[in-house]
C-alpha cells in the first residue's frame, strides 16, 4: 500500500537476522510461477503508531547470513565432516557479516526503484527473448548476493594461494551483477562464459569482462589458452541449465589441480527451472530438499562432491583422453540472501541462497 512505501522510503534501515530469527521452516504452499521455496519476506513494515511505542523503525530490511540455532545446524557440521574432513566444522560455517555495500545496495533498491512501465516491458520481453536477454535490453532487475569484503572473507584462502595473481572464471555470468563485487580480487583477470550472444556482449563492452559465448567452461581453457583457474565461480546456475551434475564436473576440471575453488550458490531448498525450456533436452534435476534451510544445505554439501567424483555419461572410458572425475572439498558454507529489485510496490526480493567453496585436490 502507498503508506507502506512512504515509511520504507523515510525510515528504512538494513540488518541481519538473529539466529532466532531464521528458525521458520520453509513455506512450500508458496511455490508457485511468482515464488519460490527459498524465498522469504525480508521487508518488515510496521504502522507509524507502533513504530513509535516501541522505539522500532517504520521499517526495516532483514536479510539472514545465520544458521538457525536447532538440531539441524548439527546436521551440516557432520555432512561437512563426511564430504571433506574439515577438522573444525565451526570455521567451516562461519557466517559472513553485513557491510555497508549491502545497505547502500538494499537502500537504493527501496528508495529509487525502477518505474512500473520497465517491469512490464521486461515481463513482455521475457516471453519472446531468451528469459535473461530481456535485463539487457532493459536494464532490470539488479541482482546483489554479496559485496566485495564478503567475498574477501569468503575466498581469501584461494587469493592468497594464487600468490597474488589469482584468475576467476564466471560461469554462467549473466549481465555480471553478481562478478563485479568479487573482480577486484582478482588482479590476474576475470573471464566469463554466457550462452547468449546479447549477454556475451553486454559483459565485454558494458563490464570489461573477457567473455565467451559457450555453455561448456571447458571451451574457456581451449579458446583463450590458458592455465586452469584460480576460482570458478557457478553463481546461481546449478538450478536453471540442463545438467547440474556436468556442469558442475565441467567446472572443476577447469580450476587448477591443486589449490583451485569451485563456489557454487544456489537457493535452497532448489526449485529447477530450465532458463532454455525448448531448446535441447529435457533438465536433469538436482534433488536438494529439506523442510528447512539447514537440512537442504545439509544435503547440498554430501551432494556436490559426490557429483564431482562420477564421470560425464557422454565420456567414453576407454578413451584416454576423457575426462577423468574430479575430487572436490568442501571449505567454507555461507548463507547469503539473493536479493533482486522490484517496481515501487515491491522494492525488494529475495532468495535464501547458499554459498559453498569446494577446493580441488589430487585424486
Amino acid at each position: 500500500s502507498e503508506w507502506r512505501v512512504r515509511l520504507a522510503r523515510a525510515s528504512g534501515s538494513v540488518r541481519a537476522a538473529q539466529p532466532y530469527e531464521t528458525r521458520l521452516p520453509v513455506d512450500f504452499s508458496a511455490w508457485n510461477k511468482r515464488a519460490l521455496p527459498s524465498a522469504y519476506t525480508c521487508l518488515v513494515q510496521r504502522r507509524q503508531s507502533v513504530a513509535l511505542s516501541l522505539n522500532l523503525p517504520a521499517c526495516e530490511v532483514v536479510l539472514k547470513y545465520s544458521f538457525a540455532q536447532h538440531d539441524s545446524t548439527q546436521a551440516i557440521d557432520e555432512a561437512i565432516d563426511l564430504a571433506s574432513g574439515v577438522s573444525q566444522p565451526a570455521l567451516a560455517l562461519r557466517p559472513v557479516d553485513i557491510d555497508d555495500d549491502v545497505i547502500a545496495w538494499c537502500t537504493s533498491a527501496i528508495n529509487k526503484p525502477p518505474p512500473e512501465w520497465k517491469y512490464k516491458l521486461w515481463r513482455r520481453l521475457r516471453n519472446s527473448l531468451y528469459v535473461y536477454d530481456a535485463s539487457v535490453f532493459v536494464g532490470i532487475p539488479r541482482l546483489f548476493l554479496l559485496s566485495t569484503q564478503q567475498w574477501w572473507d569468503v575466498l581469501k584462502p584461494c587469493v592468497e594461494d594464487a600468490g597474488g595473481k589469482a584468475r576467476c572464471l564466471d560461469v554462467g555470468a549473466g549481465r555480471g551483477d553478481l562478478t563485479t563485487p568479487v573482480a577486484p580480487l582478482f588482479p590476474g583477470g576475470v573471464y566469463a562464459t554466457e550462452v547468449s550472444a546479447a549477454l556475451v556482449a553486454w559483459l565485454t563492452c558494458a563490464r570489461g569482462i573477457r567473455a565467451l559465448q559457450t555453455d561448456a567452461p571447458d571451451e574457456a581453457l581451449k579458446r583463450w589458452k590458458c592455465a586452469p583457474f584460480d576460482a570458478v565461480l557457478c553463481l546461481n546456475v546449478l538450478d536453471r541449465c540442463k545438467d547440474p551434475a556436468k556442469l558442475l564436473r565441467q567446472c572443476a576440471r577447469v580450476a587448477h589441480p591443486t589449490h583451485g575453488r569451485v563456489v557454487v550458490a544456489i537457493p535452497l531448498p532448489v526449485a529447477m527451472r530450465d532458463a532454455r525450456k525448448g531448446q535441447g533436452g529435457s533438465q536433469q534435476v538436482l534433488d536438494v530438499r529439506g523442510s528447512t534451510f539447514e537440512e537442504a544445505a545439509a544435503q547440498l554439501v554430501r551432494k556436490l562432491p559426490a557429483l564431482a567424483k562420477t564421470s560425464d555419461d557422454d565420456d567414453d572410458n576407454d578413451d584416454p583422453d576423457a575426462a577423468p572425475p574430479v575430487n572436490l572439498e568442501v571449505e567454507r558454507l555461507v548463507r547469503a540472501p539473493y536479493l533482486c529489485t522490484g517496481p515501487e510496490r515491491e522494492p525488494l526480493f529475495v532468495l535464501d541462497c547458499a554459498v559453498v567453496v569446494l577446493r580441488r585436490s589430487g585424486m
